[in-house]
């Protein structure tokens, strides 16, 4: 991860806060995998990797979020003890996520990901159970499991990425879309008191996108 940076991403190593956010993102699904499965012995499927994933492809790009996740999967499968299922399926589940919200130009798209990861984590599920023979209960567990995650990731995306975005002072296409809105009161404002400025503002803004 941090070769990719440093070789693509010059900007985010140079800007100690951006650097400390994706650290932080990452380290907060290996502590959350560390607690929830060695200490509490929970499924491996509840770990939150799906919501780092999601959090990062929104404050950063697709590309830093793969980075990211492959080197946090790897962390976590080997704190597991080297579980390869853990492994593709947090891998699969996780690209899915991204890609679900790499081109996000609506919040509502955010829970529009729920249905492809479910999707993604029932053929997740059964290819292993194919693969390795699992019962039947063990498959529903897992899909439980992975259902859950894919059900709370977006509410949880939707509160983190305003939290970062607020604290590290970062603006993400939602931010901009948001200020595209022509209900707000200083739009409005101008409308009203500089016609003419806000029409020529339009047409440059057009010409600019």
């Amino acid at each position: 991860l941090f070769s990719f940076l440093l070789t693509f991403r010059k900007k985010i190593v140079k800007d100690w806060k951006l650097l400390f956010l994706i650290c932080l993102i990452l380290m907060f699904a290996i502590s959350t995998a560390y607690v929830l499965t060695q200490r509490f012995n929970f499924s491996e499927y509840l770990i939150p990797t799906i919501i780092a994933a999601m959090v990062l492809t929104i404050l950063f790009d697709f590309q830093i979020a793969f980075m990211g996740m492959v080197t946090t999967v790897l962390l976590i499968a080997i704190i597991l003890g080297n579980d390869f299922e853990y492994l593709t399926t947090s891998l699969f589940t996780s690209l899915v996520a991204i890609y679900s919200v790499k081109s996000l130009r609506r919040r509502s798209q955010l829970f529009k990901a729920i249905f492809a990861l479910i999707a993604a984590s029932l053929l997740i599920v059964i290819g292993h159970g194919f693969f390795l023979g699992h019962s039947t209960q063990k498959m529903m567990d897992d899909l439980i499991a992975l259902s859950f995650i894919a059900i709370i990731s977006p509410l949880i995306t939707y509160a983190f990425v305003g939290f970062f975005e607020s604290i590290f002072n970062i603006t993400t296409n939602l931010t901009l879309l948001e200020l595209l809105d022509f209900q707000h009161p200083l739009l409005k404002r101008l409308q009203q008191e500089a016609n003419g400025t806000f029409n020529h503002s339009i047409v440059v803004g057009n010409l600019a996108e």
